[in-house]
């Protein structure tokens, strides 16, 4: 399961890391004569500003697929939260979708939560006797990882 949670981790920064590749401090290079100039008279900063401008439109059609390049990355930072709830949703078989809503409403449902991340098991104890031979017992184990998913998951629902 926590395989699942770092290839999400690793979706989300992506759209990031792909955008940072693309961009190339592009933004932050053409400004910086500007930023710097900012404090000085709008004379001096008009020729700055004519020369960025000419620059930009020197590469000609570049704007546009600059701009597309940005709207894919963010439509892929809008899309992760909703395809993760989705996957989340899809491996507790549909719990996660009316978790949050059962507890603004304080429902029994939280029961079906119990189902999903059980805390307390059966489970069978192999021990060795004084002679030697292996003896079963039923004993009742505690599972940790669970307390945690119960409040993990509610927090991000």
């Amino acid at each position: 399961m926590w395989i699942c949670w770092l290839g999400l981790c690793a979706l989300f920064s992506l759209p990031s890391k792909i955008w940072k590749l693309i961009e190339n401090k592009r933004t932050k290079n053409l400004c910086a004569e500007i930023l710097d100039g900012i404090r000085s008279p709008p004379e001096d900063l008009l020729p700055v500003i004519n020369r960025c401008a000419n620059e930009l439109h020197a590469k000609g059609n570049c704007g546009s697929w600059y701009l597309t390049k940005y709207l894919l990355c963010t439509a892929w930072s809008v899309l992760n939260p909703i395809l993760a709830f989705w996957a989340i949703d899809y491996y507790m078989c549909g719990r996660f979708r009316l978790l949050g809503i059962s507890i603004v409403r304080n429902d029994d449902r939280i029961s079906d939560f119990d189902q999903a991340f059980p805390f307390k098991a059966k489970c069978n104890v192999v021990a060795y006797g004084p002679a030697g031979g292996a003896q079963d017992f039923d004993a009742l184990c505690t599972l940790p990882i669970n307390i945690f998913n119960r409040a993990l998951f509610p927090f991000l629902w």
